[in-house]
């Protein structure tokens, strides 16, 4: 009966360690605790137990896993400019209308666009531009459509050392501003915005 003592306070045990070493208990361990009523029933009990805990624990997994695919990353975003003929009025050269920030861009830790109405400093007279910031030292493929102006993609490579792109990937001159308004031109005053979207072909550190 000394063996058989052994396996069986070994086995509660393994029960008491966790689900994956109540499985190492074998299930003929209980034909052996003929004499041990008491101890057979605190098996059986810790065997329903372990089961139930694996049941949740594979649950659990399940959920986790339905939950992350809410958040899978996408390529392109857009992002609307209001009111675009009153800031090509307004804002003077080298003034940005920001996008949000957006960190679910494929390859991207972060990603934010700045759309200058009247282009930026560097920018021809009359045209707009547009300026693409993503972390430090990223090379990314890249392409742009504004409204019914698409361009790209082109490759740039983000280097905050270097003094021409120390603030983002600036696109100078994208499109005539007059080619935004022309396209504009059939809408009315409550229709007055302007869709930018990017799109990340491909982006690495």
């Amino acid at each position: 009966r000394g063996r058989s003592d052994e396996l069986i306070a070994e086995c509660e045990r393994l029960m008491k360690e966790g689900v994956a070493h109540a499985a190492l208990c074998p299930t003929t361990l209980e034909e052996t605790m003929g004499e041990h009523p008491s101890r057979r029933e605190s098996l059986r009990i810790s065997r329903s137990s372990s089961r139930r805990a694996s049941v949740e624990s594979a649950a659990t997994r399940r959920s986790s896993v339905a939950s992350f695919k809410h958040f899978e990353q996408r390529s392109r975003f857009t992002f609307t400019v209001p009111n675009i003929s009153d800031k090509i009025e307004r804002y003077q050269k080298g003034r940005p209308y920001l996008s949000e920030e957006v960190n679910d861009i494929t390859g991207l830790e972060f990603a934010q666009v700045e759309f200058f109405p009247r282009g930026d400093i560097t920018s021809r007279d009359g045209w707009c531009a547009i300026k693409l910031r993503v972390p430090n030292r990223t090379k990314v493929r890249w392409s742009v459509t504004i409204s019914r102006q698409q361009k790209g993609p082109r490759v740039d490579v983000f280097e905050e050392s270097l003094w021409w792109c120390r603030y983002g990937l600036l696109w100078a001159n994208f499109c005539p501003v007059s080619a935004l308004l022309s396209e504009g031109s059939n809408n009315d005053d409550s229709n007055d915005d302007l869709l930018v979207t990017v799109e990340v072909h491909s982006a690495r550190v």
